[in-house]
């Protein structure tokens, strides 16, 4: 029962206006129509928490039968407090339901209910069961009478669950439960009062594989059924059950992300329901509740048809989503086992649907995201998968007679998030820009993050890291961000190391970049800013802590993190690569200095300062390695986008140096067409260093250019979606998703943090830090975000030479108004009207002309010539040889790696033949130019540039002089991109002539080397200028 909104209190009076949450959770039905799941409590001890602040407050629990405002109420706990929340100290017990009020000098809250389902392991009746086949479902009668009430469905699951009760669906739609790694299970927990019928009842529990088939092991389920009656009945689903039994599904094919296949005549095998017992068979430890939102429908939009052939009929959605297509057919001749199949994609081929792009280089030109259909004899049908969600475009549906008529729909599934922030503005760049990223957004967002809706839908850190600032701000992220941080959490290895995925039930997991990591850092940091809530924060720390002891010992003996076992893609899918180096140690700066800000709020001081003493010995080595000047000016490492994006970001550089930083990065952008190079590593650095710097004209322009690469390209598009490169190729099997929020979603942040500038600088964002910066082209742009007392209101408003800005800051939040000239102002509750004069938006330079949007991309992304080796003299090619003296085999055109495309020198590589594991290869040179400077140091690039190299290997490079002196020095050397190795030669004797230079290359210390993978040498050359990477 939910108490109504209207309710009153007990002394006549009406209740306060208050949000009351329970583990960060709140009633369902507050955002959802037709809610069935009750509100849960997540622990025996749950957080109540409350906004907005009330001051000192009394805090009253009873059990559901009593009323926490009446002063006759058998108490549980009564707790008198200043803060906005309490733990319940006195334990609760399962299968229970509770009410609680909070009572203020104002009066009462309103009287909130919620319940408590299995707390431990001890508390629940069922058995783990299976059955012995992959797709099968099983099933349970049980008798309920007149007096049976708040029947309450609680199911675990490793797999996927779809529930029916007496014929009707319980959750729809939904994909349940929620991923989670394999020492764990999240349940989930229905209120079945409205379905049940007095006499027999019959609970169906049909299994998918899900997630799950990672393991090879069939999914299995833990369900029960607690009502009030008697007493609390524990009805058991368990193979020793006498009404536990198995029944036919309608999916007789279950292989997730390529095909499902259900038959409707409900004709498959049924099998055997088994006992799941063994440890070996990863039963999770520990079974909690999921209370995050439901994945679920959330709306239909109609495909139309757009091409028919004898054989096919292909429909368009017009915007890529994520869900499911409903197809109807109103069927001429019904004919029992009539077989469509229906194919799914974001590309047509000469008219037909083509998944190419959403396919792995691993699936030898298997079709996905295929279902397949075979009908009885109804002349009207309605076909949707029970377990797959696709994302798509395009239906291609084949099979029909000639004379069938068939309409589409495309629902769209996701988690119904509640929306927290909204942007609104009359341009309209900016208002697609958050449409799309909006859309993109929600068809990644399953119970977990995920890196696209298509061909992984997997946890990948990397992507929700980058936008953690746009999805913390646009939703309501409590109870998902809190399930998810939980996640990773668990995924956590025994050395601290954070895999690229998580969850993941795989046994062999990614590998940990450093970058991908910071994933568990910025969503609990971004957690505690906007919800407040220290709990999560707390339970946080011990991870965190491991985490960043793991980063620490990655350092090399210059104090650069150098130690990790991958680096994606060098800056994932930039249009030019920065040194993993370069990004790894930036990125464990900013980690260690967020952490330290989380022990500063809700741990340890002492560790705080640790934690801010590494960053500033990080800083130290950056700078000592990476920052030099010559007679071009400041350079950083090899001076691309995004080094000087890092260095910002790392806080490395002094004031001059910052200001030059930013120039280099805008004169790169502009004459690239207004295009950033930077990947998912450092997109989030170079923007946020833009809008920092009051660019946000040259970032509007970057939204402007309509040509790909780029972020305009997306915007143009009519996917309505962002896609997982800047460029869009069919072909790509590997990284070609059209649905991907990692790179667009930064430019939705900026939004947020720099044209309207709402920055939260303290827990539940009670304290702001407001700093407008309106582009020039954008006439109103406006932003609303609920807080816990209210709504905080940006209003923007160009007139003239001047932004007039109207701000509503709600009860209980301080904000600083930070204006163009850099003064600051304080401002509390109230609305308050102010004039921005100066340049709020610095405007482009003269000679930034439009033109520069006609700029044209060249192709395939290319590699600049390092800063460092402006000048250089070059090795011939031809003139190297293998190890044996073999001339080694020369590639006469530049490499094409799939499936990460990367940046790529324009030059000629020689191909040195891979060698047996754990072996090495080498190439040297025999003929070498004569130098008319002295040499500062030499280097050499390879890349892997094979699929077969998943993990880091040693690059080495050795000089050799005429007469003996001896240089070498050594390098990581990463796949998925091109690697520098270098050698200084310090002290080399002026009159000694080079005789020759061997680079080589062998596995990491510790790790296997692959065998016969061939590797690429490309330039090797001789530099004068001093190395500054």
């Amino acid at each position: 029962m939910r108490v109504s909104n209207t309710m009153l209190n007990s002394n006549g009076a009406t209740r306060m206006n208050v949000m009351q949450r329970v583990d960060g959770g709140a009633p369902e039905a507050a955002h959802q129509a037709g809610a069935r799941r009750p509100l849960l409590a997540g622990s025996a001890h749950p957080t109540l928490s409350w906004s907005p602040a009330l001051g000192r407050v009394t805090v009253v629990v009873t059990d559901a039968e009593h009323d926490p405002r009446s002063v006759s109420s058998e108490v549980l706990e009564r707790t008198v407090t200043a803060h906005s929340s309490i733990q319940v100290s006195r334990a609760l017990q399962p299968f229970r339901r509770y009410r609680w009020a909070v009572q203020a000098s104002a009066g009462w809250s309103e009287v909130q209910e919620f319940e408590c389902g299995p707390l431990v392991a001890e508390d629940w009746q069922a058995a783990w069961v299976r059955s012995d086949g992959p797709a099968t479902a099983l099933s349970l009668s049980f008798t309920a009478d007149s007096g049976t009430t708040n029947v309450r469905l609680h199911f675990a699951a490793q797999g996927l669950v779809s529930v029916l009760l007496n014929g009707r669906p319980v959750n729809p739609g939904a994909l349940e439960p929620a991923r989670a790694a394999p020492t764990r299970a999240w349940y989930r927990t229905y209120d079945l009062d409205d379905m049940v019928a007095e006499g027999l009842n019959h609970l169906v529990l049909r299994l998918g594989e899900g997630d799950w088939a990672h393991t090879g092991l069939f999914p299995r389920v833990r369900a029960e059924i607690v009502a009030d009656g008697n007493g609390p009945i524990p009805i058991r689903l368990g193979a020793t059950s006498a009404e536990t039994a198995p029944t036919a599904s309608p999916v007789f094919v279950d292989e997730p992300f390529f095909l499902e296949g259900l038959n409707l005549r409900n004709a498959g095998a049924v099998g055997t329901v088994i006992t799941v017992d063994d440890e070996a068979t990863m039963l999770p430890g520990t079974v909690t509740p999921d209370l995050a939102p439901t994945v679920r429908e959330v709306r239909r939009t109609t495909a139309r048809l757009v091409h028919r052939t004898d054989d096919a009929h292909v429909f368009d959605a017009f915007e890529n989503v994520a869900g499911r297509a409903r197809i109807t057919v109103r069927r001429a001749e019904a004919r029992d086992g009539q077989r469509l199949r229906v194919v799914h994609s974001e590309h047509l081929r000469d008219g037909r649907a083509d998944t190419t792009n959403l396919s792995l280089p691993a699936d030898a030109g298997r079709g996905r995201q295929i279902v397949e259909y075979i009908l009885d004899g109804s002349a009207v049908v309605t076909l949707e998968p029970l377990f797959a969600i696709h994302g798509f475009r395009y239906v291609d549906i084949t099979g029909l007679d000639a004379h069938d008529e068939v309409t589409v729909e495309a629902v769209v599934i996701h988690s119904d998030l509640p929306t927290a922030g909204r942007i609104s503005t009359d341009d309209n760049v900016i208002r697609r820009l958050m449409e799309v990223a909006d859309r993109t957004a929600k068809n990644t967002l399953h119970g977990i993050p995920e890196d696209c809706p298509t061909r992984e839908q997997a946890g990948w850190t990397g992507d929700a890291a980058a936008v953690a600032d746009f999805t913390f701000a646009a939703y309501d992220l409590d109870t998902f961000a809190a399930k998810w941080i939980t996640d990773i959490r668990d995924s956590q290895r025994p050395d601290g190391s954070i895999p690229a995925v998580a969850p993941d039930v795989r046994t062999e997991r990614f590998d940990t970049d450093p970058v991908w990591g910071s994933a568990l850092v910025r969503m609990a940091s971004g957690h505690l800013l906007w919800s407040g809530r220290r709990d999560v924060a707390r339970d946080a720390l011990p991870s965190l802590r491991r985490w960043v002891d793991y980063l620490a010992g990655l350092r090399n003996e210059r104090g650069l993190v150098t130690g990790a076992p991958v680096s994606y893609g060098h800056d994932w899918l930039g249009l030019e690569q920065t040194p993993p180096e370069i990004l790894h140690t930036a990125s464990v700066i900013e980690q260690a200095e967020a952490v330290a800000a989380l022990e500063n709020e809700v741990g340890d001081h002492a560790l705080a300062q640790k934690l801010d003493d590494l960053a500033g010995s990080l800083r130290a080595s950056f700078r000592d390695a990476f920052v030099r000047r010559d007679d071009r000016g400041l350079q950083v490492g090899p001076s691309t986008q995004g080094s000087f994006a890092a260095a910002v970001a790392a806080q490395v550089l002094n004031a001059d140096e910052h200001e030059e930083a930013l120039r280099r990065i805008e004169s790169d952008i502009i004459t690239r067409g207004f295009r950033v190079s930077t990947g998912y590593a450092a997109t989030r650095w170079l923007i946020d260093a833009l809008g920092n710097g009051r660019r946000q004209d040259l970032v509007y322009r970057i939204l402007q250019q309509p040509d790909e690469p780029g972020v305009g390209a997306m915007l143009k598009a009519s996917h309505g979606t962002f896609w997982e490169c800047w460029w869009v190729d069919p072909k790509n099997t590997g990284t070609g998703s059209l649905d991907h929020i990692g790179l667009g979603g930064v430019f939705a942040a900026w939004v947020w943090r720099w044209v309207v500038g709402m920055q939260p600088q303290a827990p539940e964002a009670r304290r702001l830090r407001i700093r407008p910066s309106l582009p020039h082209a954008a006439r109103r742009v406006s932003a609303t975000r609920a807080l816990p007392g209210g709504n905080v209101r940006i209003d923007l408003h160009r007139r003239s030479d001047a932004v007039e800005l109207c701000l509503v800051v709600p009860p209980g939040v301080e904000c600083e108004l930070e204006h163009p000239n850099g003064d600051a102002e304080a401002l509390s509750e109230g609305t308050h009207q102010r004039t921005l004069r100066g340049e709020s938006s610095r405007s482009l330079p003269p000679t930034a002309a439009d033109d520069a949007l006609k700029h044209q991309w060249l192709g395939y992304p290319e590699a600049s010539t390092a800063a460092d080796e402006d000048g250089a003299l070059f090795v011939p090619v031809d003139s190297m040889v293998d190890g044996d003296g073999t001339p080694a085999v020369i590639r006469t055109e530049s490499l094409r790696c799939m499936p990460v495309p990367h940046a790529q020198q324009s030059t000629i590589w020689a191909v040195l033949p891979g060698a047996d594991e754990g072996a090495s290869r080498a190439l040297s040179t025999r003929v070498l130019p004569d130098l008319p400077w002295r040499a500062a140091f030499v280097f050499a690039w390879l890349d892997l540039c094979s699929a077969t190299y998943s993990r880091a290997h040693r690059a080495a490079i050795t000089v050799v002089g005429e007469r003996g002196s001896h240089r070498h020095g050594e390098a990581s050397l990463w796949p998925a991109g091109a690697n520098r190795v270098t050698c200084d030669l310090d002290g080399w004797p002026d009159d000694e002539r080079i005789e020759h230079i061997d680079v080589a290359f062998f596995p990491a210390a510790g790790m296997p080397g692959p065998q016969h993978a061939p590797i690429h040498v490309g330039r090797v050359g001789i530099s004068g200028r001093t190395r500054s990477w």
